[in-house]
């Protein structure tokens, strides 16, 4: 039996000029003269993918396999974590609120002399949301059946006005449950409503041809003097608890006791057009690095079983870069979104909700699992135990596939299919 071919992932790949192709030289065979030259290739490529070698010094670093996986998934879980941080801030000094006129669902003027001697609290949404928008309604509705207070007053602002007229806001409420005579959902130009996010603090950013509107989620807590003293997201576990705690508070008449006011972090301010941009293109870019990873991972898949080592190394290093370069973005998105006060895009209720949880759900789990695995995969490699490398690669490529294709599915559903639902 002819000895196995051995084949490191700094396999030479030598470029026949008269023939064209591109052939596997096996070390073994190679006569002296040409180790030397196959060594400095071979030192080329490991430097050239130095932060790939990072990785892999990280997994030696923990020797253990089950010290290695736990160390990865630990890494793994603070780099998701920043993503489900809340927006639940107490203002340190009152911010004076907004100047408006602006019309209502009942087609009534109304502006801010209507909200004097009041406290109120003020959202921002729009009917054809296909994110969080009806989640917030409804999160209103509930804080409403909470505060009894007549005198509390409730405002939605639509950041749509050129479709949300009164009629379509008024159907809206009438469709959310929300008829409480305290509730004015509000509309204008879009000069008007930009002027009044600015004043209470908040992130819209318009429509285009292909991207939807983007906007802050939170509730803004107004006192009687029309005065913002704090901002939440409604949204998050307990938020509601929150807001109806804050409002029996600025009700109270009483002044934040300075120990709470000196730890409350000031409220986020406007992004920038840099900022911004990257809110509306990073997703699209985001679906493209997992779709690029998928295609690369395939590739691999197919170059492995006609025995091309050299070539299938290269197609799963590029997949591994692709998933790399999508985690930085990934992270600069939440980073950006969380710095804007910008909530997490939500799908909308629906049928198909509990599908899209589905693969959300599956998706997030094995992105966090399948890091040590690939890490570890590698790592193999490189060391060249060829069946551990095996037995794991085959696990780790369907679950690494998965969650790249995965990530495609959840951007569509989101960003493509989520608008329309909506509407």
């Amino acid at each position: 039996m002819k000895d196995e071919l051995k084949i490191t992932m700094a396999t030479v790949l030598s470029y026949h000029a008269g023939s064209g192709d591109l052939r596997i030289e096996d070390s073994n065979e190679m006569q002296s003269p040409r180790r030397k030259g196959a060594k400095m290739q071979r030192r080329k490529i490991v430097f050239f993918f130095v932060p790939l070698r990072l990785c892999v010094f990280a997994v030696r670093f923990c020797r253990e396999r089950l010290n290695a996986c736990l160390f990865s998934l630990i890494l793994s879980s603070f780099i998701l974590l920043p993503s489900s941080f809340a927006l639940a801030d107490r203002i340190h000094e009152p911010i004076a609120g907004p100047q408006f006129d602006l019309t209502d669902h009942n087609d009534k003027t109304f502006g801010n002399g209507d909200l004097k001697g009041h406290v109120w609290v003020a959202d921002f949404i729009f009917t054809n949301c296909g994110g969080p928008c009806p989640a917030m309604t409804q999160k209103m509705v509930a804080a409403m059946k909470r505060i009894k207070d007549p005198e509390v007053r409730f405002i939605s602002f639509s950041v749509d006005p050129t479709r949300d007229v009164p009629s379509v806001l008024r159907t809206y409420a009438q469709a959310q449950g929300a008829t409480d005579p305290r509730l004015h959902f509000l509309t204008g130009t879009e000069a008007q409503i930009q002027a009044v996010a600015r004043q209470l603090l908040q992130t819209i950013i318009p429509a285009t041809s292909k991207e939807p509107i983007v906007h802050s989620r939170t509730f803004i807590i107004l006192d009687k003097d029309n005065q913002i003293r704090a901002i939440f997201d409604p949204i998050e576990p307990g938020g509601i608890d929150q807001v109806v705690s804050e409002v029996e508070f600025v009700l109270s008449g009483r002044p934040i006791p300075p120990e709470i006011a000196s730890a409350q972090a000031a409220p986020p301010p406007a992004p920038s057009e840099h900022d911004a941009f990257l809110i509306r293109r990073l997703p699209a870019v985001n679906a493209s690095l997992n779709a690029l990873s998928a295609i690369f991972l395939c590739a691999g898949f197919m170059l492995v079983l006609f025995r091309r080592y050299a070539a299938h190394a290269v197609m799963m290093i590029t997949a591994f870069i692709s998933s790399a370069v999508f985690l930085v973005c990934y992270l600069t998105l939440h980073y950006v979104k969380l710095k804007a006060g910008v909530g997490i895009s939500r799908f909308p209720e629906s049928g198909l909700r509990p599908v899209y949880l589905t693969i959300l759900t599956s998706h997030t789990i094995l992105a966090v699992a399948v890091l040590p695995m690939i890490l570890t995969t590698f790592y193999r490699a490189f060391t060249r135990q060829w069946e551990k490398h095996r037995r794991l690669a085959r696990p780790t490529f369907w679950i690494w596939l998965y969650v790249s294709v995965t990530g495609v599915v959840v951007y569509w559903m989101l960003y493509h299919l989520a608008p329309g639902l909506a509407g």
